[in-house]
């Protein structure tokens, strides 16, 4: 078969691959694995084309995506540097969470308790997600000894700047989300 119009068949192509594989690869305990490929896969694509087409969906904030559980609920932005006149220094602050002695994340963070990240909007989640991927800033999660999601951070200038934690349904629903949300723009630029 051969393709017409790559930018749309591939992200249909992908919301296939996902609901036709999904279940497969979850019984041979691949399904993470599966998801992060299909979600790097559709956020690359749609990514470029939606800087390239200016798409006015992805410029919605994430606290107008609603609580339907397509954009995972843990995501924080967690460092900024900012210069301090009066101390005439750099400042680093931590923002929006509670660290833990050992430096972990001691309290998780709803997209709703923050401001600046109910102010982002999916483009720049999209972004902050594909330079994580890219950079490998990605660390499995585990529970039970099996592997049941994923936390993907962004450096920046050498301060993490952004994470994100998707559970295993989150990343599948997320990926149809961005999938549906590109292919409905784009379907109407078309027509």
């Amino acid at each position: 078969m051969q393709s017409k119009n790559y930018p749309v068949e591939f992200v249909e192509r992908t919301v296939e691959l996902i609901n036709k594989l999904s279940s497969e690869a979850k019984k041979e305990n691949l399904d993470v694995t599966f998801l992060m490929n299909c979600m790097l896969g559709l956020i690359v694509a749609t990514n470029e084309n939606i800087k390239k087409y200016n798409y006015n969906e992805f410029n919605r904030k994430l606290s107008s995506c609603g609580e339907d559980a397509t954009v995972s609920k843990n995501i924080v932005n967690i460092k900024y540097k900012i210069y301090c006149k009066q101390h005439n220094k750099m400042i680093d602050k931590t923002l929006f969470l509670i660290l833990a002695d050992d430096g972990e994340i001691a309290v998780d963070v709803k997209i709703s308790d923050c401001q600046q990240t109910k102010d982002m909007t999916l483009r720049e989640l999209l972004s902050k997600i594909r330079n994580g991927v890219s950079h490998q800033n990605i660390e499995p999660i585990n529970a039970d000894k099996e592997w049941k999601g994923v936390r993907i951070w962004n450096i920046n200038r050498e301060l993490k700047d952004f994470e994100v934690k998707f559970e295993v349904s989150e990343l599948k629903c997320f990926s149809i989300f961005i999938a549906e949300t590109y292919l409905k723009e784009a379907r109407a630029r078309q027509q």
